[in-house]
């Protein structure tokens, strides 16, 4: 697999699809939405990647850095963790369902 190089365009950030009911977990600045949508969508295999990402969205490196928490409030890692520590001990029973067969579930769907 070729890495895209950093000097290679990120793609198009994608439009949210979801969002949550009583507003963000934390409140977010346009700086920060940009940077989530990018982060979330763009995200390549990149030897810089935080670089390239700075370099897109015009902002120091710094910034983009220090801005790179999950934005979870601690109900929302709570339940993330707990979820996780769900599918690890289905993973240990050898409850497990074919990475392809989801796909096509999920597609199938459209």
């Amino acid at each position: 697999m070729a890495l895209s190089g950093a000097d290679a365009p990120l793609r198009q950030p994608r439009p949210k699809v979801r969002s949550r009911r009583d507003g963000a977990a934390v409140p977010l600045d346009e700086d920060d939405k940009r940077l989530m949508n990018l982060l979330q969508s763009s995200f390549g295999l990149e030897a810089e990647p935080f670089a390239v990402i700075a370099r897109e969205l015009e902002l120091p490196l710094d910034e983009v850095l220090a801005a790179g928490g999950d934005n979870l409030d601690d109900r929302e890692r709570a339940a993330l963790h707990e979820e996780l520590e769900a599918s690890v001990a289905e993973a240990r029973a050898g409850q497990l369902v074919d990475a392809d067969e989801v796909l096509r579930a999920l597609r199938d769907k459209r």
